[in-house]
């Protein structure tokens, strides 16, 4: 995504862009990409960063769309429950409900917590502990599947 917004704007630099998206949330917020306009005057800098926040939305829409379609393909469309974890969980808290209006969805909110003790990291919230937790719930998932096929062996 992105790459994408790079490319469709005047080369923003990829660490300063990730970290406008990111403070801005799913709902873009100019003020948040004003940093990244590079014009002196002040109509012209408005416009540069209309601009970016517009592909910006346009990328997220392009993600959301690829990502959907996965989901869509290889998600049964009878299941009862989805567990959604992960950093691009929060930003896609919306879509992701959507899509799964007539699904139980689990945050996997409880992992964070676990994520968090695991790896001794601080309290406060952080992206860290969202990025670990859809790694860190399949770990524990095959260690408790794995733990049951040991004890039906013996």
């Amino acid at each position: 995504m992105l790459e994408r917004i790079k490319s469709r704007t005047s080369g923003q630099n990829l660490h300063d862009l990730l970290k406008a998206v990111h403070l801005s949330g799913s709902a873009l917020k100019p003020r948040y990409f004003n940093t990244l306009a590079r014009s002196k005057n002040a109509e012209f800098k408005a416009e540069e960063v209309a601009q970016i926040v517009e592909v910006a939305e346009l990328s997220r829409k392009e993600y959301w769309n690829k990502v959907s379609i996965w989901l869509s393909m290889n998600i049964p469309v009878d299941i009862q429950q989805v567990i959604i974890g992960g950093g691009t969980s929060e930003y896609l808290v919306a879509e992701l409900k959507n899509l799964f209006t007539y699904t139980e969805i689990s945050w996997a909110a409880e992992l964070e917590e676990d994520v968090r003790l695991a790896f001794n990291l601080p309290i406060k919230k952080d992206a860290l502990c969202l990025r670990f937790t859809d790694v860190y719930g399949l770990f524990r998932y095959q260690n408790a599947t794995s733990a049951i096929s040991n004890h039906r062996a013996s």
